[in-house]
């Protein structure tokens, strides 16, 4: 996902991230939903809807949880 989020901008379906990741729909959508909120930048403008990292989220320092 960050080499389609730098390569190309507008990021990458779910049907390119199961064929190059060789997991299931539902894998690649539990793996989305675990991220940080924030994280992931979703385009549903258009079909199929496109997903890529929010890169200023990593600008930011991080901060521990206890």
């Amino acid at each position: 996902m960050l080499q389609a989020t730098i390569f190309s901008g507008a990021g990458v379906s779910k049907k390119e991230l199961m064929r190059m990741l060789d997991k299931s729909e539902n894998t690649i959508t539990a793996r989305m939903k675990a991220m940080p909120s924030g994280v992931l930048r979703e385009n549903r403008t258009v079909r199929p809807f496109t997903y890529a990292l929010n890169l200023k989220v990593f600008d930011e320092p991080m901060t521990c949880e206890a």
